[in-house]
């Protein structure tokens, strides 16, 4: 067996690249792709969701202001039965 230049150890290399690990990378960045644009719509649908929660928040702050105003009410009305 002989020596080999540095061009072809190069042109070697180059050709086993191509055939075994360039088409195998090529399958996996396509997964990559397919579970990039999975998460792509999950974020999406999270969004949404927080979305509603942030609607839900404000409501429910809303219904907690009016019940405040009511306990004032009665607040005022239990003033008003204290026996002196």
């Amino acid at each position: 067996m002989g020596e080999i230049t540095k061009n072809e150890f190069l042109e070697l290399l180059e050709e086993f690249s191509g055939k075994t690990l360039d088409p195998k990378f090529k399958n996996i960045d396509s997964r990559f792709e397919k579970f990039d644009g999975r998460f792509e719509k999950i974020d999406q649908r999270f969004e949404k969701i927080d979305q509603r929660f942030e609607k839900i928040d404000s409501q429910f702050a809303e219904v907690n202001s009016q019940f405040n105003k009511v306990d004032k009410r009665f607040e005022k009305i239990d003033s008003q039965f204290v026996i002196k």
